[in-house]
């Protein structure tokens, strides 16, 4: 067994959530905890772009890798939205006294509303993707020409 700080991101992952489960609230949602976790280790990490990606291969394997992660995260909101109109059909729902946000006001409004959001956000992912798959591309055909140049 390899130690922590040699496994590669598939093997942790894979010890951790594996694809074939299995699944549960608290296991799916500790999965999306740690992305959230992830995307503030990528924010502190290209603070400083000439350590964690000095090289315009870096930021080509960086971009590939968040537009992978954007268009699956599309997918999941999209899902996500089947799961909550399988809901809908069911389960008995209400809205509890604080009532629904943006004024939804019943329990049938709150679904279609949390629906057309998970559709929303899907596009925004599917849209985010797109980008960095066209950065992706054009960082790609960038090379160093001389070693002076590079940090």
């Amino acid at each position: 067994m390899k130690r922590l700080s040699q496994a590669t991101a598939d093997e942790l992952v894979a010890a951790a959530w594996p694809l074939d489960g299995p699944y549960s609230p608290e296991r799916t949602i500790e999965a999306a905890r740690a992305i959230a976790e992830l995307v503030r280790y990528l924010i502190y990490a290209t603070r400083s772009m000439c350590v964690a990606l000095p090289y315009p291969s870096d930021v080509y394997g960086l971009l590939g890798s968040l537009s992978s992660a954007q268009h699956g995260l599309a997918q999941t909101c999209e899902q996500i939205a089947a799961g909550i109109e399988v809901q809908a059909v069911s389960l008995t729902l209400s809205v509890d006294e604080l009532g629904s946000p943006e004024g939804a006001g019943s329990a049938r409004g709150a679904v279609r509303s949390a629906i057309e959001s998970a559709w929303k956000a899907a596009a925004g992912c599917r849209e985010s993707a797109a980008h960095l798959s066209l950065a992706h591309s054009h960082v790609g055909r960038l090379r160093v020409d001389a070693l002076e140049d590079a940090p």
